[in-house]
């Protein structure tokens, strides 16, 4: 049996065993919704002090998040490796499962796997396995959802030197397809948001979104450094994935 047959069985196996035992709570107006974050440094708490997505919702009260998962430089692609989304998967589960399941779980993958030559068909491959077994394990339920995170075009980032938004455009129709065949998964559509940053950056406040600087990039500058956003563009992703966890 192939590793991708036996994380595809045990999915299916989990979700038999799921829809036995596991009832759906719901993130009601009355309380934070409460969610586990699985991606990578975008996602990752406090990457060089600055403040994720995941971070501001939580100390915003807009959600509470009982575990976020994200680790820099992890990838979709990949089994048994400590940065890939197959083992932050393995991790909620034996670490983190039997604390209680989450209201809403965000995906936020891709940028690593984008930013390489290679095909992206095993990348989508893996996620495709990685969704499946979180939706084994009751996550999609009831009134849960996942919300699968759309990138934003890696192409824009003051590091890069080659155009990435066709491979971008196919990592977020490939994720809406995955939403639009499951039940109680919808994306979070960061690509078109922050291509209205970039052509209309005075109304979000932002005097620079092609040039980094780590000092001014909570107030004027979109980026922090040649990759990553800063805070007040980590505000903007957290804006739009709370607009979904109701």
């Amino acid at each position: 049996m192939t590793e991708l047959t036996r994380r595809g069985s045990l999915a299916l196996l989990g979700g038999m065993l799921g829809s036995l035992t596991l009832g759906g709570q719901p993130a009601s107006a009355s309380h934070q919704p409460t969610l586990v974050a699985f991606g990578d440094s975008y996602t990752r708490s406090m990457r060089e002090g600055v403040p994720s997505w995941a971070d501001q919702l939580h100390s915003d009260r807009k959600a509470k998040v009982l575990v976020n998962m994200g680790v820099s430089g992890a990838t979709a692609e990949g089994f048994n490796s400590s940065r890939t989304l197959d083992r932050q998967v393995d991790d909620w589960i034996a670490k983190h499962k039997s604390k209680g399941l989450p209201d809403r779980t965000v995906i936020y993958f891709g940028y690593n796997d984008i930013n390489t030559f290679r095909p992206l068909g095993a990348a989508m491959n893996h996620y495709r396995i990685a969704l499946d077994r979180l939706i084994a394990q009751g996550l999609a339920k009831g009134k849960r959802r996942i919300l699968l995170c759309q990138l934003h075009d890696w192409s824009r980032n003051p590091m890069q030197t080659r155009n990435s938004v066709a491979r971008v455009k196919s990592w977020n129709a490939f994720l809406r397809s995955l939403a639009a065949e499951r039940s109680n998964v919808v994306t979070v559509d960061l690509f078109n948001r922050f291509e209205h940053v970039a052509k209309n950056k005075k109304s979000y406040g932002f005097t620079h979104v092609t040039v980094a600087d780590k000092k001014r990039s909570a107030s004027t500058h979109l980026y922090f450094d040649g990759n990553h956003f800063g805070k007040k563009g980590q505000a903007i992703i957290a804006k739009e994935i709370a607009a979904k966890l109701k």
